[in-house]
């Protein structure tokens, strides 16, 4: 079994994505297990499907909801950071500079 290794950068969430990690595996080696006896004709594995499929649809939803407070936080984390948002009117102006500069040396016989 692979050993799940957890995003960084996010500590309140590290443990439990790991937790999920370690149950997708354990679920993925049960599904695995599960399909071999169904493929030998084991009639006894078909009794464990109903509970494995019951594991995997609150795995699956335990999944989405991490996901969500993870998009979350992240999202959250972003807005802290205080990154500068774009001054656009700044820059167009800027820009407009430097090509009325371009045209002028243009017009005074080329760019040096």
């Amino acid at each position: 079994m692979t050993t799940p290794h957890p995003p960084t950068g996010e500590p309140t969430l590290d443990r439990e994505i790991a937790q999920l990690r370690q149950l997708l595996f354990g679920l993925s080696d049960a599904v695995g297990t599960l399909q071999t006896h169904l493929r030998r004709g084991d009639r006894r594995a078909i009794a464990q499907c109903a509970p494995l499929v019951r594991d995997l649809r609150g795995l699956v939803r335990l999944a989405l909801d991490t996901e969500t407070r993870f998009d979350t936080y992240r999202t959250e984390d972003r807005g802290r950071a205080g990154a500068p948002k774009l001054a656009l009117d700044s820059a167009r102006d800027q820009i407009g500079r430097r090509l009325d500069r371009l045209r002028a040396a243009e017009d005074a016989g080329g760019i040096s």
